[in-house]
């Protein structure tokens, strides 16, 4: 299932990894990451989605998950659309590992994803690259 690795799924693993180097627990990193993913996503698409989380937070306490469109993005949710559709072996050992390997070695996420203004990686490239990752 090469073909399966979207930008989005980079995307929200980067951020749930960044949030739990900033203290966040993995429940609420993964909130975190579904939300900004989904938000970057429907602003790009012209979609308007609503947050309610506005600017940056320094405390990694968080007592509640942000919202699109009244939906809580939950640590749930993040499992049922993002490691539910990939599969948990995907995910856990392509996407999972090669992010953090990614992210350890300085990589930034469009080293993975594709700099904008030049063409998009494929869902193949993408796989193919954090397996390179992984393997170096």
């Amino acid at each position: 299932m090469i073909e399966t690795i979207r930008r989005f799924d980079v995307f929200a693993e980067f951020n749930k990894q960044k949030k739990e180097v900033e203290g966040y627990p993995e429940e609420v990193a993964k909130g975190e990451g579904l939300w900004l993913a989904k938000f970057t996503a429907s602003r790009r698409f012209g979609k308007g989605g609503t947050g309610n989380g506005k600017g940056t937070r320094k405390a990694p306490v968080v007592t509640h998950f942000k919202s699109l469109n009244e939906i809580p993005q939950t640590d749930k949710l993040f499992d049922k659309e993002i490691v539910g559709r990939l599969g948990r072996e995907i995910y856990e050992t392509i996407l999972v590992k090669g992010v953090r390997k990614a992210i350890q070695s300085g990589l930034k996420y469009n080293d993975i994803r594709g700099p904008r203004g030049t063409s998009v990686k494929s869902n193949t490239e993408r796989y193919n690259i954090l397996q390179t990752i992984l393997n170096d």
